[in-house]
Formats: structure tokens, C-alpha cells, sequence
């Protein structure tokens, strides 16, 4: 044993730093927090470990917490498989959630398996070769001494340990194919206000999240989830909102969503953050004022953004409030002895610039309250594809088809007449002239103020649908409109419509409106018959 009576100064300085250093490590190695200090060194104090350049906030800690519990196996021993946090731009989740977590995730571990995914595979590949120089500094050597990188694995979307662990850094859309996860990280899977827009994008989130991303783990996996959220419906919202139609209630009920604002409104939250209610998280680097500056200027993406709290547009011509009031969701609460339409916007085209065209099947109760189907065509077609559609939406149910006068009178007619005959499926067919698309939809918004729509948030074309209803204005110069515009249609047909007082008399009555069309053309054939014999005739 070192008399240390006999050291110099220097000699015991030495010594002092070195079992602060050998503390430091053992710290760095039990502690996220620990561990990301100890990797970035302050140059100007090289020996001094109490000196770093990574600045551990509060908010750091509470989700250094968080991972350290799904690194250890608690979150799993509690039920909680799928952890989503939620943090603003800017405010340092990337640096311990997706570079210094999954260098000390397998520090602890090196023969577990890890997986990343982000937005793309470029930034996926970044945070690679990021974690890949993590583990390759001597401070992280003395952090885990008996953890090495096979040689030879120097790409940036792969990399294995020694022990036989492996690192994959895939992009959103990336297959994962042969690859396995004890542990999968997601960061910001959606790039940007303009992805999030998207529902294209948004629903290949999704199913990239189903069916790669959960695919690849088992049941003693681990997936976190850090995003800046967007929207509303992005992957943390499918996850956590039971309104959303997409919400898949037994992965929620093994979700733990965490969510940081950058403005503290919670009092436990402050509590813990040690920060005032009203108090910026990161008042160093985001005071309050800057916080509020942004806040006055755009409301709603400082909410989305920066409080984790993304909302759906009010809405123009609709409301969102009226809309979502509006849901129902199962063929199961659907009416007894309906009287039963169909309405549509055509573009009978195949072309890849042409509209979309919708057909809508909808039918009202003894209340008159209009019910949608969840059956609804809504894609590009020829105008024979159209009728056929039509047709077999039709059969023995619809008494009236509405639609554009233009469109069925240039486009379908005659096919539809042909393939009623054809199919000996009958209903009435109305039109309306083109005017104003504000207007023309003036009855079916009245109705669904008046709470006398239902529509089915569980069709997989309904999300769509809504989020077209909120952005339409009536003007006559939205993008996409074809939905708003067989709605219209349905509020046009409305008001042609009186209503019976027995659905047992009005099948009956469509029966013999039927009945008599068939008639009526026997008698049109007949009459065809007779004019060719006696021009045969008048011919010899």
C-alpha cells in the first residue's frame, strides 16, 4: 500500500484524479447521464472528469430515467413495451436517445442485437457512424473495457461487437429483412411539417412501423419511440389516441408516452424539472420570451411542435368539431329498415391526371338521420368500370342514384341504362346542374350541424375523406375536392326527397318502380321488334 505521507503534491493530485476518473467510469457505466458526460471531456480541463461539454439538463434526466428502465427490464416487468417521448426541436433527445443510449445499451450487453430507424436511410446511417465513433473513443474503452467492434464491419448501417452483437441503422421504408432487435430505437420517423401533411406518408409510417420495425423484436424486445410531433395522426398519435382511427387498443395498453413541453404546464412535471409552472425547460438556451415570441406568432405549430400537443385544423366549410361528433364505429350500430341511396362525383377517366371519382353509398333512418356506408369507390376509372361499380353498389337497394348532370349525361348514360338491363338491377337516376360547389353543398353541412350525419371513422377511406372535408372552403378552387363533391350531391338529392312514413311501403314502392321500368322497356323492346318486321316487310 502507497504511503501516501510520502507523495508529492503532484504525485497525489495524480492519484486523486485518477480514482475520480475510475469513479466517474464505474458511474458512466450503471448511468445514462453518467455515460454521456463521461464521452464528451471538456478539452480545456482533459483530466478533470467533473468537467464536460455535454450539458445534462433536468429534462435529460427524465429521459435518461425512462431509458435506463427499458435497458434494465423494468419498463417490460411493468408491461410497457412500446416507449414513446415526445420533445421539441432542438432540445438534445437525438444525443442521448439515438447516439449515446444505443452505445451504452450495448456497452451493457455487447452480445444484444440494437436496430435505429429514422425518416431515411441517410439519417439513419448518420446516427451510425455516430454511435460507431462513440464506441470507438478511449473513454468509452474505459467505460466498458471488455467491449470491442469486430473488425472489418465499417459500414454505416452495420456493426457488430466482438461478443456477437449487432447494430443496424435502417430508414423509414427499409426492410430489416434477416435482421432481429432486443431493443428498437425510432427517432422522428416523420421528416417535417410537409411529410406530416401527408396521410400517403403518414400511413407508410404505419405499416413500415407494423410490419418491419415491430416485426423485427419479440416478446422480450424494447421499442422507444422519440419524435417532435407533427400531426396529430403521426405514429405516437395511432399510438396513444383512442379517437384515432387506426388505434390499436392492445398496443396501447403496453404504451408509456412521455411528453416534455417546452413550457411547463404541469405541476408535478415542474416539480421535477425544478423549473416554475410557466418556466422554459432549457431556460439557458430557449428563455421564455423566445418560447412566447414563437408561441404569438404560430399557435398552432408552437403547440404541435414544441408542446407536444399537434391539433387538427379547425376546419373552413366544415368543423371538425360537428365531424368528429358525427362518428360511428361498427356495422353494428348501423339502422333497421333503412331507405337507401347513392351519390357520387365521377371522373370517368384511367388517367394518372385525371380527378378521382367517388361513389358513395349512404341510406336514412326512420329519423332522417343519414348514415354513410363504410363501402366507398374512390379511385380512377372508364366510364364502363364506373357503371359497373355503380351497379353493383345498387343492386336491390338504392331507390335513387344522385349525381352531376354533366358527368352522367356526357360520360355514363348510355352504359348505365345498357347494364341496368342487363343486370335487371333498377333505380332512379337524378342530376343536378354544376353551380356553385359552396352552394351546392349548403344542405349536407346544414345537416351535419344539426347532428343528422353519421359517418364511419373505422373505414380505412374515412381518414382521408376527413381531412379533405376540413380543408375544403367552397370556393371552387380547393386541390382536392372530389369527396366534398359527392357530399354535395347527397345534400342536393336531400332536398328532392320526402320522406315516407313506412320503410315497409317504400320497399314496396321500389319494387314496383322497378317492376314498371321493366315493363316499360319490354314495351320500347316490343316496339323496336314491330318497326324492323314492317321495314323487313316494306322492303320486298
Amino acid at each position: 500500500m502507497t504511503d501516501l505521507s510520502k507523495l508529492t503534491r503532484a504525485e497525489l493530485e495524480h492519484k486523486i484524479k485518477v480514482g475520480q476518473r475510475l469513479l466517474a467510469a464505474k458511474k458512466a457505466a450503471n448511468s445514462l447521464i453518467g455515460f454521456s458526460r463521461f464521452m464528451e471531456p471538456d478539452p480545456n480541463f482533459p483530466d478533470d472528469v467533473t468537467k464536460s461539454l455535454y450539458s445534462d439538463q433536468p429534462h435529460h434526466k427524465v429521459l435518461a430515467e425512462a431509458l435506463e428502465k427499458a435497458e434494465n427490464g423494468t419498463l417490460l416487468a411493468q408491461g410497457i413495451r412500446f416507449l414513446c417521448v415526445s420533445l421539441g426541436p432542438q432540445k438534445g433527445k437525438s444525443q442521448i436517445c439515438s447516439r449515446n443510449f444505443p452505445a451504452w445499451y450495448m456497452g451493457r450487453d455487447p452480445k444484444r442485437n440494437l436496430m435505429l430507424g429514422s425518416y431515411n436511410d441517410d439519417f439513419a446511417r448518420e446516427f451510425g457512424d455516430d454511435v460507431r465513433t462513440i464506441m470507438e473513443k478511449p473513454e468509452y474503452h474505459q467505460v466498458f473495457p471488455m467491449v470491442r467492434l469486430r473488425k472489418g464491419t465499417k459500414a454505416k448501417d452495420h456493426c457488430a461487437t466482438e461478443a456477437g452483437g449487432k447494430m443496424n441503422f435502417v430508414g423509414r421504408g427499409g426492410s430489416g429483412t434477416g435482421k432481429s432487435a432486443d431493443c428498437f430505437v425510432i427517432d422522428d420517423p416523420i421528416k417535417n411539417a410537409e411529410e406530416a401533411e401527408s396521410l400517403t406518408i403518414r400511413n407508410m409510417v404505419w405499416n413500415w412501423f407494423l410490419k418491419v420495425a415491430d416485426s423485427r423484436t419479440h416478446g422480450g424486445s424494447i421499442v422507444t419511440i422519440i419524435q417532435t410531433r407533427w400531426h396529430e395522426d403521426d405514429l405516437i398519435g395511432r399510438l396513444t389516441d383512442k379517437t384515432n382511427p387506426h388505434y390499436p387498443e392492445k398496443m396501447a395498453k403496453m404504451t408509456m408516452y412521455i411528453n416534455i413541453p417546452s413550457i411547463v404546464e404541469d405541476e408535478q412535471l415542474a416539480k421535477a424539472l425544478n423549473v416554475p409552472v410557466g418556466g422554459s425547460i432549457w431556460e439557458e438556451k430557449f428563455p421564455l420570451w423566445l418560447l412566447e415570441m414563437k408561441r404569438d406568432a404560430d399557435p398552432r405549430g408552437f403547440g404541435a411542435l414544441e408542446m407536444g400537443r399537434p391539433t387538427p385544423p379547425e376546419g373552413d366549410y366544415y368543423k371538425v368539431q360537428q365531424i368528429r361528433q358525427s362518428y360511428y364505429r361498427s356495422m353494428d350500430a348501423l339502422p333497421k329498415n333503412p331507405r337507401c341511396y347513392g351519390s357520387g362525383d365521377l371522373a370517368v377517366s384511367d388517367s394518372i391526371t385525371a380527378d378521382d371519382s367517388v361513389l358513395l353509398d349512404w341510406m336514412l333512418d326512420e329519423h332522417d338521420v343519414l348514415w354513410l356506408l363504410p363501402v366507398c369507390h374512390w379511385s380512377k376509372k372508364k366510364a364502363d368500370a364506373t357503371v359497373d361499380e355503380i351497379i353493383n353498389l345498387g343492386k336491390n337497394k338504392w331507390m335513387t342514384f344522385f349525381g352531376e348532370k354533366g358527368q352522367i349525361d356526357r360520360a355514363i348514360r348510355p352504359f348505365l341504362d345498357k347494364r341496368m338491363t342487363e343486370t335487371g338491377c333498377y333505380f332512379s337516376v337524378e342530376t343536378f346542374a354544376n353551380v356553385n360547389k359552396g352552394q351546392a353543398s349548403l344542405s349536407f353541412r346544414g345537416r351535419l350541424n344539426q347532428g343528422k350525419v353519421r359517418v364511419p371513422v373505422f373505414a380505412e377511406w374515412w381518414q382521408r375523406a376527413e381531412e379533405q372535408m376540413l380543408k375544403f372552403t367552397g370556393s371552387g378552387a380547393d386541390r382536392e375536392d372530389d369527396f366534398c363533391d359527392a357530399l354535395a350531391r347527397i345534400g342536393q338529392g336531400l332536398q328532392l326527397q320526402v320522406r315516407g312514413d313506412n320503410p315497409g311501403e317504400i320497399k314496396s314502392n321500389v319494387i314496383q318502380i322497378a317492376g314498371s321500368m321493366k315493363w316499360a322497356y319490354a314495351q320500347y323492346q316490343n316496339q323496336k321488334s314491330v318497326a324492323k318486321r314492317k321495314a323487313a316487310r316494306g322492303s320486298f
